[in-house]
């Protein structure tokens, strides 16, 4: 048995939703098309509450079960990336955010490094991205002079 590819995250822990992926695009490119910024925001606010209740889906985003044509994603980023479009303070920003989450769901983008998609990089727990906050802070303890080439000399 072959080790995952990560280009899809792993959910182990999280709760996911599994969206129809044509008709999810379909609503985010009938918001970015919207006429006016108040419209655009109602529409995302729309599908924020069918996420919150499936149920409730006539427009038909929510999949039951994982067939094709679907995409699973963390349902707590998702709804996070919705938020960022709703709390925009201008609607340029709000676009931004709204393509930002079309591509994470309709492309796959990978590096030549490394195999995630990096689209949806928020969804990896194994890539840590508060790692400046992890390091500890240099050593400053030895004599430090700063005596090479740039520097102006130092007179004592």
């Amino acid at each position: 048995m072959s080790p995952p590819e990560l280009t899809e995250p792993r959910y182990s822990g999280y709760r996911i939703v599994i969206l129809n992926k044509d008709r999810f695009v379909e609503v985010l490119d009938e918001a970015q098309k919207s006429k006016t910024f108040a419209m655009l925001k109602s529409r995302m606010s729309g599908v924020k509450q069918i996420l919150a209740s499936p149920k409730n889906d006539t427009v038909g985003i929510v999949n039951i079960d994982a067939n094709g044509g679907t995409v699973s994603v963390r349902k707590d980023i998702l709804l996070s990336d919705i938020d960022q479009i709703l709390d925009a303070q201008t609607e340029e920003r709000a676009q931004y955010y709204l393509k930002r989450l079309r591509a994470g769901i309709s492309e796959i983008k990978t590096g030549k490094i490394n195999e995630i998609n990096l689209r949806r990089w928020k969804e990896y727990d194994e890539v840590i991205t508060d790692s400046l906050w992890v390091l500890e802070r240099r050593d400053n303890s030895g004599a430090h002079v700063a005596e090479y080439w740039g520097n102006p000399p130092v007179l004592i």
